[in-house]
Order: C-alpha cells, then structure tokens, then sequence
C-alpha cells in the first residue's frame, strides 16, 4: 500500500532589483515637487488624465503628496539634529556664564535678610536661565549651519559622483573646515588644527556610515531615509529557488 504524498512547498528567493544612481536634475524635480505639491494640483492632473471631477475631488483629497526626498530628509535631520546639540552646549555655557557674571556684579552687595537672600537666588536663576537662551540661540544657529553645510557638501559630491562612500564625507569635511576657517578668519595655526578636525570628522562619519552599509547589506547612508520612495528603496521580486522541486512531482511512500 502506498500513500501518495506531495513535496513541501518550493522555497522562494528574495532578489533585489538594483536601482540606478540617483542625479541632482532627478533630486531637484522631487524636491519642487514636494513643496509645491497640493491636492490642487492632484486635481488638476487627475482631470487631465480623463478621471471624472467628482472622483477626482475625492481622490484628490484623500492623497498626502509626494515623500520627501531622502537627500533632503538627510539635510533636515542632521541640520536638525546640529541645532538641538548646539542650544544644549550654548545653553549650558551660557547659564554658567550668566551666573557667575551675576555673582560678580553683586559680590560687593549681599543680601542680610531671608527675603533679600530669596530674591537674590530668584534674580540669579533669572539671568541663568535667559543667558541660556541668548547663548543657546546663538550656539544652535551656527552649529546648524555648519552641520547643514556638511550635509549639503556630502550629498552634492554624492549626486555628482554617482556613489556614496567615506571619500565624500571627508571632503565634505575639509570643505566645511575651510569654510569655518574662513569666515571667522582664524589664524594659521588654528587653521591647521580645523583642518585635521574636519577630516577626521569626515572620516568618521563617512566610516561609520559605510560600516552601517555593510552591516544592513545595502546602501544605507540615503535609504533609510526614502521611507515609500520607490526611487530610492529597490523593488523586490520573488522566485523559485532551483534547488526546490515542482510542486507538480508526487512522492510515493510505502507503507
């Protein structure tokens, strides 16, 4: 007696379609398109396209637009990211200079009674806390900027090379030192050392994100940023693995 008994089902391979190099005319349409996107103009095209007006209303309204680029969602979360480090360093060293400011200036007039001593620490705190701010401001703009300079620098030599790797990131970090170097006209001697502290900037950044590349098994420093952008995540497409048999061979087993 025999019991006919059909293969598990074939295994199936996951291939991943490579995606050709993204270019700035091609990023540049995207990012227009992304702020001037509005369910306006969804209607509009969808009209053209010989969609009936009221589905187009409808269809139109229900859209959330266009992804943003995944260069500059990159720019905006390091600028970002730059901004919210410099306010906590500027307001760090601004609170502390603040108080101490204020301890100097007021050393020659200390308070003698409990309400003079309560509204000398609510003084203090005061100038601590809006020195925290002025500071933070301050440190918060220009460590944006010179972060978003990286970022803008690096994705450029990535868009104008055609790949991404450690060698953009450290010239995006030479260029932001000169940059720095020169707008705050520093003398030799410091220029040198912004210099060594941009490369080596870059090479950690770019290190660091080839490394992540490598881990992940993909290009990581753009694509974890694409969220649904179907131009910058690679489509997958599934099939059978030759080592599996066809789900059409029966296997007789005696019993």
């Amino acid at each position: 007696m025999s019991l006919l008994a059909s293969p598990p089902p074939a295994t199936a391979t996951t291939a991943t379609l490579a995606q050709p190099p993204r270019t700035w005319p091609q990023v540049r349409a995207e990012i227009h398109d992304y702020f001037t996107w509005t369910p306006d103009r969804a209607r509009i095209a969808l009209l053209r396209s010989g969609v009936d007006p009221v589905s187009a209303a409808a269809t139109a309204a229900s859209l959330r637009g266009p992804p943003a680029p995944p260069e500059l969602a990159r720019f905006s979360t390091f600028t970002g990211l730059g901004m919210f480090w410099g306010f906590l360093l500027g307001g760090a060293l601004g609170a502390q200079h603040a108080g101490l400011q204020f301890l100097a200036e007021n050393a020659h007039k200390l308070p003698v009674t409990v309400q003079g001593w309560y509204f000398y620490h609510k003084a203090k705190n005061y100038r601590s806390m809006w020195g925290a701010v002025k500071r933070g401001t301050v440190y918060a703009g220009r460590l944006g900027v010179v972060v978003g300079l990286f970022a803008a620098v690096e994705t450029g030599l990535d868009l104008a090379r055609g790949k991404d790797d450690l060698w953009s990131a450290t010239a995006a970090g030479v260029v932001t030192a000169t940059t720095f170097a020169a707008a705050y006209r520093l003398p030799r001697a410091s220029v040198q050392r912004t210099l060594l502290y941009g490369t080596v900037t870059g090479l950690l950044v770019g290190g660091i994100q080839d490394l992540l590349s490598v881990q992940l098994g993909y290009p990581a420093k753009y694509r974890i940023f694409a969220g649904d952008n179907d131009s910058v995540v690679p489509a997958t497409v599934t099939q059978p693995s030759s080592a599996a048999p066809a789900s059409s061979d029966i296997t007789a087993i005696d019993l």
